[in-house]
């Protein structure tokens, strides 16, 4: 990662060396890529102020149920947990977070524009026809 090489590449690398399969060298470096990205952007929220963010889960077929039902819900900063309400949640995690801004539709009406409605992943599911999520 240091050297600016992607996921596949570090994968061949690492398989190649470990003897295991490819997929299972790029499920780990993946996993462990996403996991310090968002201790890096977590850093970033704290020292840009931010006290709250928003988990926002991948809208596809793959996303799983755990990660469905925190898409679009906020957390305080200093209640962030890897795993529980933030990414990664599992091996493979495609999820993310965003700077949680509460007054951010205010400051969208303020400059004459209506805030953009965001799609969860339920809603997602739902326009896409697909099943709900069992409850978790």
């Amino acid at each position: 990662m240091i050297h600016g090489e992607g996921v596949s590449v570090m994968a061949k690398k690492m398989s190649d060396k470990m003897g295991q399969s490819f997929k299972a060298a790029e499920r780990l470096i993946h996993t462990e890529t996403s996991y310090i990205h968002a201790e890096a952007t977590a850093q970033a929220y704290k020292e840009a102020g931010v006290k709250e963010y928003e988990f926002v889960a991948t809208l596809n077929e793959a996303c799983c149920s755990v990660c469905g039902s925190l898409d679009g819900k906020h957390f305080k900063l200093e209640e962030r947990r890897p795993g529980v309400n933030c990414n990664p949640i599992h091996p493979n995690c495609h999820c993310t977070t965003i700077e949680y801004d509460p007054d951010e539709e205010f400051y969208w009406k303020e400059s004459g524009m209506e805030m953009p409605k965001r799609m969860t992943n339920p809603e997602w599911r739902q326009k896409m026809g697909l099943p709900p999520h069992k409850k978790v």
